[in-house]
């Protein structure tokens, strides 16, 4: 029997240096490790930072909507040094959290920049969780709230301002997106049997005889 009911994979894309690892230890681990005190490839206590791909991932299972999700949740904080994320990065992707610093403007600006890459190379239905970090630095803020919300409905897409140091929506934006997650593929499963209920009915139907001997 399985320990979980879905299996999510799910990405943190974004600008360098706005807080996705710092948010991502966070989530998975619990514990709050500031950007500073990160050095990509070098392990840490909670976190590891090792992938010479610039990538590195956790296991997180919770429950959405009375469904086990497990959930392989991705960092590519020091993916940043080849660029763009790659296209087979894409590849198996049900869901994205898609961050920005609420004190980096460059970050907010270049959201568009990101979701045009996931339209590229993602597929259709994945979901997406727009995530701005450090709201806990409100003296710094550059990008209103107001303005990344409207983002978000021009997108489709859900919103939430986070901290990591605070602990500020961090589980709320993780949990709404398996719950999209989670709606998008209990589709996929029951158009497949209804697909394959139609096939098996079409297969089984039995064909007509033609008794008809004086047809011309």
């Amino acid at each position: 029997m399985n320990e979980y009911d879905f299996l999510a994979k799910i990405v943190i894309l974004g600008e360098p240096h706005i807080g996705k690892t710092t948010l991502w230890c966070k989530y998975c681990e619990g514990v709050f490790i500031p950007g500073n005190r990160i050095t990509p490839g070098k392990s840490h206590k909670f976190c590891s930072f090792l992938n010479l791909l610039g990538v590195d991932f956790r296991i997180k299972t919770i429950e959405a909507d009375g469904r086990k999700a497990k959930m392989q949740i991705w960092d590519t904080s020091n993916q940043e040094k080849f660029g763009d994320m790659p296209q087979f990065y894409y590849q198996g992707v049900d869901g994205v959290i898609l961050c920005y610093g609420t004190n980096n403007r460059k970050s907010f600006e270049r959201v568009e920049h990101w979701m045009g890459e996931m339209r590229k190379y993602a597929s259709n239905d994945i979901c997406t969780v727009l995530v701005g970090t450090k709201s806990d630095l409100s003296d710094e803020r550059v990008v209103s709230t107001e303005e990344a919300r409207k983002l978000a409905e021009s997108e489709g897409i859900k919103f939430f301002e986070t901290s990591a140091k605070e602990n500020l929506k961090i589980d709320q934006a993780f949990l709404e997106l398996a719950k999209d997650i989670n709606v998008v593929l209990s589709k996929k499963k029951n158009d497949t049997q209804v697909t394959r209920t139609r096939l098996r009915t079409t297969e089984e139907k039995p064909k007509k005889e033609n008794n008809c001997f004086n047809c011309s």
